[in-house]
């Protein structure tokens, strides 16, 4: 993907939480295009396809698509296991489909 349709992506969601602002809504169901949304998912915003991922024991943050195509699972913390074809602390029944490194870990100062 571009930068351009990240932006475009970026624009028209944002598009429609102004609306959402403006009407006072809560929540909000929102038509986006499936290459809108791997736009939005791409290396730059750090989501990586899950075939990329690390080997054995590294942990990353996982995300995954649900098989019915209708949204994104929560952000789970989990590594690869032994054997390299699942995941540990995946809870799903359906594999990752993105992982995303971890940051650094905080020093001693805190930062």
């Amino acid at each position: 993907m571009t930068p351009q349709s990240r932006d475009e992506a970026r624009d028209r969601l944002a598009h429609a939480l102004e609306r959402a602002d403006f009407y006072g809504l809560k929540t909000i169901e929102i038509p986006i295009r499936t290459e809108d949304l791997r736009a939005l998912i791409s290396p730059e915003q750090g989501w990586r396809e899950i075939e990329s991922a690390p080997g054995f024991r590294v942990p990353v943050l996982l995300i995954g698509r649900y098989p019915t195509g209708n949204g994104w699972s929560d952000i789970y913390h989990g590594w690869r296991n032994a054997g390299g074809s699942n995941w540990d602390r995946w809870p799903h029944d359906f594999k990752p489909t993105h992982y995303q490194p971890l940051p650094a870990p905080p020093t001693k100062g805190g930062e």
